[in-house]
């Protein structure tokens, strides 16, 4: 005797609730391809961005994020006696943080630069004489817009009554500096005299592009769910026959 034809029988629900599902993770995937595009169109922008000459920067710009990944040039006296580290970490085995020190400009404007990693014993209050040079000091380096920073959920509060910062709030800068500085941070890569800089290196772009790798998730998820709704079709049209 022939064998039965399979029969193909999931139901009307599980047919309803696998086609939305489906056609909910092949968008997901496409969302992830197109913000792949995005991303990688914003990572070519900036790095031609960072390839223009330096913006001189002679007086406090309007618009601060307009500044943002924008390689400038300033001449401006450091604050010394404000200075605060910036996170923590370490270099060659040894502990410290980022050196942050305001910039008076001719305007009066106070304009935050990173001036690279710094051992924990010179930090401030401890900034060795050598760092602080009296009078105007030559900068170049790239401008960051604070509001492009964003610390992430573990980032700790800041602590300004330990000169240690870790999310750069403007409030807590605010109360810390004595008055708003520009929403600005730039990070020094060279300055004249060298000696007002820590361990500085070239600023690169390092934005993560996981998005390929999400897209494909997305869709091997849709790949499963549609093996999973075949097998489950088939075996209900066999339980159905069997039971005939």
């Amino acid at each position: 005797m022939p064998a039965a034809p399979r029969q193909f029988r999931p139901g009307r629900a599980a047919t309803a609730v696998a086609a939305v599902a489906l056609v909910v993770l092949v968008a997901l995937g496409v969302w992830q391809l197109q913000r792949r595009e995005w991303k990688r169109e914003l990572i070519a922008g900036i790095e031609a961005q960072l390839q223009r000459p330096p913006l001189e920067l002679v007086e406090a710009p309007r618009e601060a994020g307009a500044l943002d990944w924008r390689r400038v040039r300033l001449r401006a006296e450091l604050l010394h006696e404000r200075s605060f580290a910036l996170g923590a970490g370490a270099e060659g085995g040894r502990l410290g943080a980022r050196l942050v020190t305001p910039a008076r400009f001719g305007d009066g404007t106070l304009l935050l630069v990173d001036r690279g990693f710094v051992e924990e014993a010179e930090l401030p209050p401890h900034l060795p004489p050598h760092k602080q040079p009296p009078g105007p000091v030559a900068i170049e380096g790239v401008a960051r817009s604070l509001a492009a920073l964003q610390p992430s959920w573990f980032t700790p509060d800041d602590e300004p009554q330990r000169r240690r910062f870790w999310r750069l709030d403007p409030d807590a800068l605010e109360r810390f500096l004595g008055e708003a500085p520009l929403a600005v941070l730039v990070v020094a890569e060279r300055a004249e005299p060298e000696s007002v800089l820590g361990r500085v290196k070239p600023v690169k772009v390092e934005l993560r592009d996981p998005h390929l790798g999400y897209a494909l998730t997305w869709f091997g998820l849709a790949a499963a769910l549609t093996a999973i709704y075949v097998h489950f079709g088939f075996a209900r049209g066999r339980a159905a026959s069997e039971a005939s």
